[in-house]
């Protein structure tokens, strides 16, 4: 087939969530970073939305890979089909015993998560088709976000859905709902070139503009279609001994995808694919084209979903539209004050690229302190500090929420009598953000004393306490620390 025409490695548009091959655009990498957040953070019931074929299920194995050390991982790929007894399905896939009574299994679940805290370890459970679950297991669901210790929630459920669950009693329970969009043109380029580069293609891209703006408007930007009719594409331009996929060979592609009915009533015709299997015989490949695709076997059998075609006939370039820049404004001539001393050089602060949002000024000053000066200090504490350690994550101000440096402020304005404010480290992030780090302490257990002793509005943060070793490796991927001399 067309392994050999294109010197692939293996196929590049399988339809398996495989982690391995996580495409970070089209907003993707984003919403990883969002729900690692809410994760770690403590968050007992997330939301992610998306259409059927969007890429749900591999963002969200990409997102249990990436977890730290401490997090079990449990995913219910249909639990709607075992719609009575949640608790009893849970310990089954943690390997337990499952008592016979409904109420037994939930004590006995309950019993299980409280060892586990204790044992400073969280489990995660990653729910597929949550769209169609029951009143009852939803309900199940909202049972189940109940438990929670005096300071954590010991239960973190994400549901993966295609629709928002407005109209069930968990819409106002949810921690946080995101969504995932569709990719528009370019992003479908990008996706292609990457699935096509991590099967080994060495070349530059294979679909044509025109081919990836079609394909785009056919497959309503999600991967899962995209893959289906690149798969067929590529075996068309195998055919035609071609190196290029365009117009002509998503016409042979297209009556093989689920899209061909709409398309056939649009002007494609299903007998320009005889001319792919034709040549496809000539070729001596033909038997192999009809066999199934080696594909490891499903953990549950999931129910076909209907898919909409969409076919939109192909759209001629807009025109060039030429918009000449605006003359540049008039010079403003001001006058130079009279020797105004320059104020001494500052040194930049180690962390200069801290966040698309917001960056360190030297006039903010936090406890008397400037901020960039908190800063380095925060990174030469971490750098000096022994692995076996113990801190308190205290507060994360996302990328997406408020001014990340009047946050700031704010906290230390509130703690200015209630905590050591030299015991607060703080980390930019990369994408935007802080992350707060409070005390350091021999173990996981004087961590928590100290825990229970913080204000209530920092216990609403949901602090929790890690050894050095994981919050090192945390601040590796997310923050801008430096580099170990």
């Amino acid at each position: 087939m067309y392994l050999n025409h294109f010197a692939l490695r293996h196929w590049p548009f399988d339809n398996i969530a495989d982690s391995a091959l996580f495409f970070e655009g089209g907003g993707r990498n984003t919403l990883l970073d969002a729900l690692l957040f809410s994760l770690m953070r403590g968050e007992g019931l997330l939301l992610l939305v998306g259409e059927a074929g969007s890429g749900k299920t591999l963002l969200a194995r990409k997102v249990a890979t990436a977890l730290p050390e401490g997090f079990g991982v449990v995913f219910l790929l249909a639990p709607s089909l075992c719609p009575d007894n949640l608790s009893g399905l849970l310990l089954r896939e943690l390997g337990l015993a499952v008592p016979e009574e409904k109420g037994a299994a939930f004590q006995e679940l309950t019993r299980q998560l409280m060892q586990l805290h204790e044992e400073g370890r969280r489990l995660v459970v990653f729910m597929e088709e949550a769209h169609r679950f029951s009143p009852a297991l939803l309900e199940e669901v909202r049972l189940l976000n109940h438990l929670e210790s005096q300071s954590h929630k010991l239960l973190q459920m994400v549901l993966v859905s295609h629709t928002p669950l407005s109209m069930s009693g968990l819409a106002d329970r949810v921690d946080r709902t995101l969504h995932i969009p569709p990719f528009n043109q370019e992003e479908v380029g990008d996706y292609l070139d990457y699935r096509m580069g991590r099967a080994g293609w060495q070349g530059e891209g294979v679909f044509h503009k025109q081919a990836i703006r079609t394909m785009t408007t056919l497959c309503q930007g999600r991967p899962r279609l995209l893959n289906t009719l690149a798969h067929y594409a590529l075996l068309a331009a195998c055919a035609g001994d071609k190196r290029i996929v365009g117009h002509k060979e998503l016409q042979l592609a297209l009556p093989h995808c689920p899209l061909v009915e709409r398309g056939r009533k649009h002007g494609w015709r299903r007998s320009g694919s005889i001319l792919v299997w034709t040549a496809l015989l000539a070729l001596g490949v033909a038997g192999v084209v009809f066999q199934q695709r080696q594909e490891p076997p499903p953990v549950v059998v999931k129910p076909v979903e209907k898919i909409a075609p969409v076919v939109v006939a192909p759209e001629p370039p807009p025109p060039q539209v030429v918009v000449e820049p605006p003359p540049p404004p008039p010079p403003v001539v001001e006058e130079s004050p009279p020797e105004v001393t320059p104020p001494p050089p500052v040194e930049p602060p180690a962390a200069s690229a801290l966040t698309s949002r917001s960056t360190v000024d030297t006039v903010v000053v936090l406890g008397g302190v400037p901020l960039s000066e908190r800063i380095r200090r925060s990174q030469e504490w971490l750098l000096n500090t022994p692995d076996e350690r113990v801190s308190v994550q205290l507060l994360l101000i996302a990328p997406g929420g408020p001014d990340p440096v009047r946050s700031l402020v704010k906290l230390f304005q509130d703690t200015e009598k209630a905590i050591q404010q030299d015991q607060l480290r703080i980390f930019p992030l990369k994408n935007g953000g802080f992350l707060v780090y409070y005390g350091e302490y021999a173990g996981i257990t004087e961590a928590k004393k100290d825990i229970a002793l913080l204000p209530n509005y920092l216990q609403r943060t949901k602090p929790f306490g890690q050894s050095l070793n994981l919050i090192k490796r945390e601040l590796a991927r997310i923050a801008v620390v430096p580099k170990s001399p």
